[in-house]
């Protein structure tokens, strides 16, 4: 029933009064009164409800905020406050109606909804123009049109010309027209289906400045829905350097590529020690050496310029190809000897690309060679990638017959605790160990210490760098099974070699 003694107003406001459990526990709000222009909110939103809650634990109708207020002002004195209604997306103010009697409460209501939108809006604007990106902020209309809201100083200096220019050029040849033709494309794709071919939220693409030059940029685009309003923030890198550095190393691969009868190079490896026979010249396998045949430096080897393309995303194919065609001139050698075993090296980049696996598998099948015939070598720099994910990756190249060695072994940072860590096969230690043997027992009895010990973990022990006879006799009596060096051929080409010693 309708207090008695209460002012009432002709404006959007309520009375209510606490509902208990027969236990003394709130169960909800009842409407005693609600004026005209409530009332008629009341039937839109509530669906003629009489009470607030249907509310209370089951309803999404106000937020918890807002029923912890009413609950309190039944025995507080209330003060005004704002809440947000989910359900029918409005903002509204709750001023108290003063001096009603207990157990009574009731609010005046003011949909304060545009403004908190307003209010909303201008923030998010505000804060975009502090970021200090360089960025275009743009809005899509209902009707697909693109109009640019604001762009960056940053920007504006990426597109040699001022904030104001940059707008209007936006505004006046439109915002597709500033990216080159030919990636006008994926640029409209990224915008309509938010998402890059790729599956990325990137594209690599070129802008024409003001002043008509092209830049190369890398934008990221995040698509930002609110305020019934859609926009497009966009931010720019420029790559213009990093794309010519790319084209200088692409040079460079193709050069590499034209030369690649050098990167076919194959060194005797493996050698199979027979003691008890005398026989040191029974070849068991090749690895494969890459060679940069330089108009200016001539033939250059993988130590020298290995590394350098190790640092760059260019590694990544390059390691494909060295695959493919290891396994490729690996099929011509099993033609003449089926025991033959290819040795391929590994590089952290290849292994850190997360697919590694996937691709050895491919050009495994693409090719037809055997992986019980195929050997990898890691370096120290494989570590890296963590022990935990080499291992599993060891494993999975023992579950498919691959055998596995440990490069460089004795002269890495810490290559003993990689073979005491990894599940590997063999180990491979390089020249710098083994040259001073002849000459230093220092070194000869490091070596002898190095093989004991790779012994105790691993069958195979192999041994480069025996440039002459002297050194394999010392190492007669090294716990070693295979030698590779210059004392019994350096690298040969890949029908060099067939007819050497299949021929």
């Amino acid at each position: 029933m309708r207090p008695d003694n209460i002012e009432y107003h002709d404006i959007s406001s309520f009375i209510y009064e606490p509902v208990y459990d027969s236990d003394g526990t709130l169960k909800d709000f009842r409407i005693l009164y609600a004026s005209d222009i409530f009332a008629r909110d009341w039937v839109a939103i509530y669906h003629n409800e009489d009470y607030l809650g249907a509310l209370l634990k089951e309803s999404t109708l106000m937020d918890d905020y807002s029923l912890e207020m009413m609950e309190r002002f039944i025995t507080q004195t209330p003060h005004a406050f704002m809440t947000y209604m989910p359900m029918v997306n409005l903002h509204l103010y709750f001023e108290p109606i003063p001096d009603l009697p207990a157990p009574y409460a009731g609010f005046y209501l003011t949909n304060i909804t545009s403004h908190a939108y307003r209010d909303t809006r201008d923030h998010f604007l505000r804060n975009i123009r502090q970021m200090g990106n360089n960025a275009v902020l743009i809005q899509r209309q209902d009707d697909g049109h693109l109009d640019a809201i604001f762009v960056s100083p940053e920007y504006a200096r990426m597109m040699e010309c001022s904030e104001a220019e940059a707008m209007a050029r936006l505004s006046g040849i439109g915002i597709f027209k500033t990216t080159v033709a030919d990636d006008r494309p994926p640029v409209r794709s990224m915008q309509e289906r938010r998402v890059a071919f790729d599956g990325s939220s990137r594209l690599t693409i070129q802008k024409v400045t003001a002043k008509h030059n092209k830049v190369w940029v890398n934008a990221h685009y995040a698509f930002i829905d609110d305020f019934d309003e859609h926009y497009i923030y966009c931010t720019y890198t420029d790559v213009t350097t990093l794309k010519a550095h790319e084209e200088r190393l692409r040079s460079t691969y193709s050069s590499l590529g034209n030369n690649f009868y050098q990167a076919g190079d194959l060194t005797l490896t493996n050698l199979r020690v027979n003691l008890t026979r005398n026989i040191f010249e029974e070849i068991n396998g090749a690895e494969a050496i890459i060679y940069w045949q330089d108009e200016r430096y001539g033939k250059v080897g993988p130590e020298t310029f290995m590394p350098v393309l190790e640092r760059d995303f260019i590694y990544e194919e390059l390691g494909d190809f060295i695959l493919e065609r290891g396994m490729s001139d690996g099929m011509r050698f099993l033609e003449h000897d089926p025991s033959f075993l290819l040795c391929l090296n590994v590089s952290r980049i290849q292994l850190e690309s997360g697919y590694f696996i996937d691709t050895l598998v491919h050009y495994l099948r693409a090719t037809g060679f055997p992986p019980r015939q195929l050997s990898l070598k890691f370096d120290d720099g494989c570590r890296f990638i963590g022990m935990e994910r080499l291992k599993s990756i060891i494993e999975a190249l023992h579950e498919r017959g691959i055998l596995t060695i440990i490069e460089d072994f004795g002269s890495g940072s810490d290559s003993i605790g990689f073979l005491r860590s990894e599940p590997v096969d063999a180990v491979s230690i390089n020249s710098q160990l083994s040259r001073d043997i002849e000459t230093d027992p220092k070194a000869r009895n490091t070596l002898d210490h190095l093989t004991r010990m790779a012994a105790e973990y691993v069958a195979h022990i192999n041994v480069k760098g025996v440039s002459n006879l002297r050194m394999r006799e010392i190492l007669r009596d090294f716990r070693v099974t295979t030698l590779q060096g210059s004392c019994f051929s350096d690298p040969l080409p890949r029908d060099a070699l067939i007819q050497r010693y299949y021929a």
